[in-house]
């Protein structure tokens, strides 16, 4: 399962469908509600959907250890049942 999981990667045409519905969802978001309420709705809109995208990139790679990483795997338990 870990090893699955550190070489797995998410399809490009997947990439691009969620790329899409974030801009077509925040457009939309954009043109329905007007004036201050829209400003902060399309605020809020972009902050999740980005910070939501950032998050799953980063999990899609639970190996790196990179100074930007946010999720870390710890293999210790792992290496400790193998050694067993």
């Amino acid at each position: 399962f870990v090893l699955h999981r550190a070489t797995a990667e998410i399809p490009i045409a997947y990439e691009n469908f969620l790329s899409m519905m974030t801009t077509i969802y925040t457009i939309t978001i954009a043109l329905v509600i007007t004036g201050i309420a829209g400003f902060i709705g399309i605020f809020i809109v972009v902050l999740v959907l980005v910070g939501s995208a950032i998050l799953i990139e980063d999990m899609d790679h639970p190996l790196d250890y990179g100074k930007l990483s946010m999720i870390r795997v710890n293999l210790e338990p792992l290496t400790h049942f193998n050694s067993k």
